[in-house]
């Protein structure tokens, strides 16, 4: 609810914004009133993507929870976190439900209104015949390069009469104009071109779908209907400043308009996709502004665009990191422990920091009898959820906490043996075969801990010895089902290798017994670290 409140807020300061600079620019070009309207728009479909990865400028809440002064970094695996809806009151979490069914509905409804006019304009332009090749239409290749228009401008003839003169296309431009084109004057003819050329030269067709776009992601704000309108009317008017400035007499431009909207079919499709000449709507307003000649007509230049792009970057970001006052509250974070059997692990200790917050803040918990554990008010941000229990590997995992929403996370834990150090020293006799009691751990679902039952103690090589080198060999070893070690990975490559080949030689003679989870043996990895000291 809070990110449609606020989402909603930010739309209706950016049409404001969007608004008071198109009324302070009422004195000058159309062409500049069209690209505050445009950057508003873009900014308007950029605003939900751009506003998850920029950081919030807004003081976050207070917590109450101690800051961890010296926080561990550890390695995290991938997150399979289960979003689900904020707790509450029943008629609230319901409510939230239908806002978010209501406008995905409206947009996909709008979306459904646009696909239906792009398809109508697909179908009108299969069923048109190219009439560039005609020698009534040639100029039209000379206009298209003195205004910029792509190579790939195509020039389509309508199957109709009362066809509309019609701009569409992003990649390949198309230009539609009646049947009965071949028979207009050729002044009538080369001011039609002229402003469906300075369409295809400005992108106008692009911006008028960026505005569509615009209406049907915020179909119910009338401020998004407001900006595409007036996008599209400025439109218009920068078009017919282009069509004035290259030498057509405005008295006779405003004739050949209202006779060209006479004879055409003025259609009340208000979701057509394309750009018309002759649409009547606002067309009192186009007539006055051709024949008043105190109007700027200037384009915009390329020094304007630039600021203009420069400006609604910095307005797109300021927008992005606005956060109001207590949003990204996560509510609960929630999940269970257990072992690799699927049986629960209680007494687990479960720590979570989060590590947006400035210093990082840790909160830390307890599994309970079921294996469950909780965390509650915190804030939206990334977090690092640590669990630990004797007899398991420590596992980390990074999450997410989206706001306004809640996450569960199940910890599968594997397990680990306990880390063995053995000390060597020299001068002297190895020790003699030594057998530890057991140390039986119960943990969660009935786990047996690795105990070791048989040892050879690692002999002091000679070489080393001579030369005066000791050490510590760290070591990774598998023990098997049978208690035997099946695999070594030496930690410490560095160590010398003669005592690297001492300890591993004596470690693979080690007999334990295994790892009972739930009465059968499993295979469990352990550390042992072996060091090697000359006595002085």
């Amino acid at each position: 609810m809070s990110f449609l409140v606020l989402l909603t807020f930010k739309i209706t300061l950016l049409f404001s914004v969007a608004w008071f600079a198109a009324a302070l620019l009422r004195r000058r070009s159309a062409a500049l009133r069209h690209q505050a309207w445009a950057a508003a728009i873009l900014i308007s479909l950029g605003l939900p993507v751009v506003q998850d990865v920029t950081p919030s400028w807004h003081l976050p809440a207070a917590v109450s929870r101690a800051p961890l002064q010296h926080p561990v970094l550890t390695a995290a695996s991938p997150a399979a976190v289960r979003v689900t809806a904020l707790p509450g009151s029943a008629w609230r979490r319901r409510g939230l439900v239908w806002i978010w069914w209501i406008w995905g509905a409206g947009a996909i409804a709008m979306l459904l209104r646009l696909l239906l006019a792009l398809a109508q304009l697909y179908r009108a332009g299969s069923r048109a015949r190219p009439v560039l090749a005609d020698p009534e239409f040639r100029k039209a290749a000379e206009m298209a390069a003195s205004l910029a228009a792509p190579p790939a401008l195509r020039l389509l003839g309508s199957h109709s009469r009362l066809a509309m003169p019609l701009t569409w296309g992003m990649f390949r431009p198309k230009i539609l104009l009646p049947a009965n084109a071949m028979e207009w004057s050729g002044d009538r003819l080369r001011l039609v071109l002229t402003h469906e050329l300075a369409h295809v030269a400005r992108h106008d067709w692009i911006l008028r779908l960026c505005g569509e776009l615009a209406c049907a992601l915020y179909w119910f704000h009338p401020f998004a209907w407001l900006a595409s309108r007036s996008l599209r009317q400025e439109s218009e008017r920068a078009c017919d400043d282009l069509v004035l400035s290259s030498g057509i007499h405005p008295p006779d431009y405003a004739d050949e308009l209202v006779a060209l909207a006479r004879t055409l079919d003025k259609p009340a499709r208000a979701w057509s996709a394309a750009l018309a000449m002759a649409r009547p709507s606002n067309f009192e307003r186009r007539l006055l502004a051709m024949l008043n000649p105190s109007i700027d007509r200037r384009p915009a230049s390329a020094r304007t665009r630039m600021m203009t792009g420069a400006i609604s970057l910095c307005l797109l970001l300021s927008l992005a990191s606005m956060r109001a006052p207590g949003q990204g509250l996560a509510g609960t974070y929630s999940g269970a422990v257990f072992d690799p059997s699927g049986a629960v692990v209680p007494r687990a200790g479960v720590s979570l920091i989060n590590d947006t917050a400035t210093p990082p803040v840790k909160e830390t918990v307890v599994t309970d009898a079921a294996g469950k554990f909780q965390f509650t008010n915190l804030s939206a941000g990334q977090y690092t959820l640590t669990v630990t229990a004797p007899g398991f590997q420590t596992t980390s995992i990074s999450v997410a906490l989206p706001p306004g929403l809640d996450a569960t996370r199940n910890v599968t834990l594997d397990l680990r043996g306990p880390e063995l150090i053995t000390r060597v020293t020299a001068p002297g006799a190895p020790r003699a075969q030594q057998a530890l009691p057991p140390t039986p751990i119960r943990v969660g679902g009935n786990v047996q801990t690795l105990r070791l039952i048989q040892k050879v103690e690692p002999e002091y090589p000679a070489t080393a010895q001579a030369a005066g080198i000791d050490g510590t060999v760290k070591l990774e070893a598998v023990v098997g089902k049978d208690g035997s070690v099946i695999n070594i990975r030496v930690l410490s490559p560095a160590v010398n290798v003669d005592l690297v080949r001492a300890a591993v030689s004596a470690v693979r003679q080690w007999r334990f017994a295994p790892t009972l989870l739930n009465g059968e043996p499993v295979e469990t990895s352990t550390e042992m670290s072996v060091e090697f000291s000359l006595q002085q």
